[in-house]
């Protein structure tokens, strides 16, 4: 009586986990396919990142002259300001103007290294004001009181 009792245990434990094993993997299955709808969201990304970027050299390795080419940011920065007349611009005038312009760097982000230029010479150089979200720039000397 207790052979047959403990048989029914073991054939009732292996039924058990034989169902459990079959959840799991499905569960498992799942997990697979959500991981790679994720591996395959991130490639798509990438591509995506390096199609911008390539769109960014196609722009920065057509210059529309050499006004800038192997210039320091300062002097191109403050040149680009003082052309405009008086008139105030963005930082993202001056980037497009330098680009334009044939300016390179070995700095992986010349955006950034153009606000760094202005907000060092902002003051004495330049003068910048705010304007709802953007800071323009013209050229000048904040006067003290």
């Amino acid at each position: 009586m207790k052979k047959m009792r403990d048989e029914q245990t073991v054939r009732n434990l292996i039924s058990r986990y034989t169902a459990d094993v079959k959840v799991k993997k499905l569960e498992l299955d799942e997990a697979e396919k959500e991981l790679n709808a994720l591996k395959l969201t991130l490639h798509i990304f990438e591509l995506q990142g390096l199609q911008s970027q390539a769109k960014m050299f196609e722009v920065a390795s057509e210059p529309e002259n050499d006004k800038y080419v192997g210039k320091k940011i300062r002097e191109c920065v403050l040149n680009i300001i003082g052309s405009y007349g008086g008139d105030a611009i963005t930082s993202t005038v001056i980037y497009n103007e330098l680009i334009a312009g044939g300016y390179t760097s070995k700095s992986k982000d010349i955006k950034r290294d153009v606000l760094i230029i202005l907000n060092r010479m902002d003051g004495t150089e330049v003068v910048s004001e705010k304007r709802g979200n953007r800071r323009y720039y013209i050229l000048g000397a904040k006067i003290k009181a």
